[in-house]
C-alpha cells in the first residue's frame, strides 16, 4: 500500500482513539482484542485487560450473534460490514451498538480491523415504547406520515375512529382521509393549493403546530368532524423526517355547539321580534294616550260648566251623572297621564322638575285629592317636620296618592290605612300601611312590570290598567330613591319609598 494509504489508516486510528467519547476497539484480523477504548471500557463494564486478547465474540458479543461475529472474521479478507450488533455488558445488561468497520493495511500487523460504534439503546428503547404507545388497545388516534405525506403508521385507535385498516391506509397521501368536499374548499380558501399542501403546508413552512377541524372519511363513506393537529418530526440532527397527525372525533361537540348556536340564534330573533312590538305598543300607547286627551279635557271642561250651574241648575238626579261622568273622566285622564310618563321614560325624556319640597306637605296635597268618604280612613303620622327633598312635587303627590288609594282598595272597609313619614339617616322615608288582604308572594316579584295585575285585583274585581306600581318606581327612580313592598298573604302590605333628604 502507498505512503498516503497508510498514513490514512493511521490518521483513522488516531482519531478514533483519541476522541474521549469515541466507542473503539481493535482486533487482528482474527477478531482477537488488540486495544480496548477507554469509552468502550465505560459502556461494557470490563477493563481493557478482561478483554484483550480473546475474541470479542466471546467477550461481548450477546450470544444470538456471536456465529455472525466470528464468521465474518473467518473470511480470508475479513470484511465485516456496518451492522448493529448487542453487547452484553459486564452486569448482564444489553446495549445496541451500531458498528462500523475498517481494515487497516498498515503497522506491525497488516489486516487489523478497527471497529467504532454509536450507542443506540436510548434511541431504541424510545422508539420501542412510542411503538408501544400508539400499537396499544387505547382510544389514541396517531397517524404519522413522511415527508410528502404519504401514511406510514396508522395507530389502533385511529383504525377504529376511521372504520378503516392499517394495511388499507400505509403508502396513501393523507388527503384520502378528507372528505373531497371540505378539502377543494380548504384549497381554495388558501388561493388553489395544493391538497397537502392544505393538510400540512403550515407545518412544513415553520408553524410549530396546526390545529384546525376537518371533515374525515370513514370507511363506510360516513362523516365526522375531527379536530386535526398537525406535528412535525425530527430525527436526532434536527431534520424533518415527516409529521404526526393526532385527530379528535369532535362531532358530537360540533352538532351540540351548532344546535346551541341555533337556539341562540333564535332566542336573539324572538329577543328582537319581541323589542319590535314593544316599541310598536309603545307608539300605539303614546298616540292613542295623546289622542284621547283633548276629548278628555273637553269632557272635564264640560263638566265643570254643568256642575258650577252654568248653563241652568241640574236637578239631583242630574247632578249625580254629571259627577260619575267627571270622576270617570278623571280616572281616565289620570291613567292617559300614566301612560304618557312611561313612554317618556322609554324614550329617555323624562326629566321631573325638582325643588325643595316638604314630604310632609306632598302628603297632605295628595289626601286632599281623595274623595270626601274615604280621608278619615287615612292616618297620617309625621315624625321629621322638615322633611324635605329635592323632588317634582306634582309627581310625587302622585305617587302619594297611587299608593294610599291602593291601601283603600284592598283593604277590607272600614280599615284605616297608615302613612308615616319619618327620617332615617340621610333618607327621608314615606311609608303606606294597610291591613288588607296582602299579596301572594309568588307574584310579588312581578308587581313593578307594567299591566300586571295581581290574582287579588282580579278577585275583588278593582278598576285599574295595573301601571300604577310601574308609575311609582319609575318617578321614584328618576329622583334618585327606591321602593320596597313587604306583604304577606292576608295580612296586608306595606310600601316603602326612600327619597335622598334634599
Amino acid at each position: 500500500m502507498g505512503r498516503r494509504g497508510k498514513r490514512t489508516d493511521q490518521d483513522a486510528f488516531a482519531r478514533a482513539w483519541g476522541a474521549e467519547c469515541s466507542l473503539a476497539l481493535l482486533t487482528d484480523r482474527r477478531g482477537r482484542v488488540l486495544h480496548f477504548g477507554s469509552e468502550a471500557e465505560r459502556v461494557s463494564g470490563y477493563r481493557a485487560d478482561e478483554v484483550v486478547g480473546k475474541p470479542v465474540w466471546t467477550v461481548l458479543v450477546a450470544e444470538e450473534h456471536r456465529d455472525g461475529v466470528a464468521a465474518a472474521f473467518s473470511r480470508r479478507r475479513p470484511r465485516p460490514a456496518p451492522v448493529v450488533v448487542d453487547w452484553v455488558t459486564k452486569d448482564g445488561r444489553r446495549r445496541s451498538i451500531a458498528w462500523a468497520t475498517r481494515v487497516l493495511h498498515d503497522g506491525p500487523e497488516p489486516g487489523r480491523v478497527l471497529l467504532t460504534g454509536t450507542d443506540l439503546t436510548e434511541e431504541r428503547l424510545a422508539q420501542g415504547l412510542l411503538a408501544t404507545v400508539l400499537d396499544a388497545d387505547s382510544g389514541l388516534a396517531f397517524i404519522s406520515t413522511d415527508t410528502v405525506g404519504a401514511i406510514t403508521f396508522v395507530s389502533p385507535g385511529a383504525e377504529r375512529m376511521l372504520g378503516r385498516a392499517s394495511e388499507e391506509l400505509v403508502g396513501q397521501s393523507c388527503t384520502r382521509l378528507h372528505d373531497p368536499v371540505d378539502l377543494a374548499a380548504r384549497c381554495d380558501a388558501l388561493g388553489d393549493a395544493h391538497p397537502t399542501e392544505a393538510v400540512l403546508g403550515a407545518v412544513r413552512h415553520g408553524l410549530r403546530r396546526e390545529r384546525r377541524d376537518w371533515q374525515l372519511l370513514r370507511g363506510d363513506g360516513t362523516l365526522i368532524t375531527a379536530s386535526v393537529t398537525v406535528s412535525p418530526m425530527h430525527d436526532g440532527v434536527g431534520r424533518m423526517t415527516g409529521f404526526l397527525l393526532h385527530p379528535q372525533n369532535v362531532t358530537d361537540e360540533r352538532r351540540a355547539q351548532q344546535h346551541l348556536e341555533a337556539a341562540l340564534e333564535s332566542e336573539r330573533e324572538a329577543v328582537n321580534r319581541l323589542q319590535v312590538l314593544d316599541e310598536v305598543r309603545n307608539d300605539f300607547i303614546t298616540t292613542v294616550s295623546h289622542e284621547l286627551r283633548t276629548p278628555l279635557t273637553n269632557i272635564l271642561g264640560y263638566t265643570d260648566v254643568l256642575l258650577e250651574d252654568e248653563v241652568g241648575e241640574l236637578t239631583a238626579a242630574q247632578r249625580k251623572v254629571v259627577d260619575r261622568v267627571d270622576r270617570n273622566a278623571k280616572r281616565l285622564q289620570l291613567q292617559v297621564e300614566d301612560l304618557l310618563l312611561l313612554s317618556q321614560v322609554d324614550s329617555g325624556t323624562f326629566r321631573p322638575d325638582r325643588s325643595p319640597v316638604a314630604l310632609s306637605d306632598v302628603v297632605g296635597t295628595a289626601l286632599d285629592q281623595l274623595a270626601v268618604d274615604v280621608r278619615d280612613r287615612v292616618d297620617v303620622v309625621v315624625r321629621d317636620e322638615e322633611s324635605t327633598v329635592l323632588g317634582d312635587a306634582p309627581r310625587l303627590v302622585g305617587v302619594v296618592r297611587g299608593l294610599v288609594d291602593n291601601a283603600l282598595k284592598f283593604s277590607h272597609d272600614e280599615e284605616p290605612v297608615l302613612v308615616e313619614v319619618r327620617r332615617e339617616g340621610t333618607d327621608q322615608v314615606l311609608e303606606v300601611t294597610d291591613s288588607g288582604m296582602g299579596i301572594p308572594r309568588a307574584e310579588q316579584q312581578h308587581l313593578f312590570q307594567r299591566f300586571f295585575r295581581c290574582a287579588t285585583a282580579r278577585t275583588v274585581a278593582a278598576q285599574g290598567l295595573g301601571l300604577g306600581l310601574a308609575v311609582v318606581a319609575a318617578v321614584i327612580a328618576a329622583h334618585d330613591g327606591d321602593v320596597s313592598i313587604a306583604s304577606d298573604e292576608g295580612a296586608g302590605t306595606t310600601v316603602v319609598v326612600r327619597l335622598p333628604t334634599g
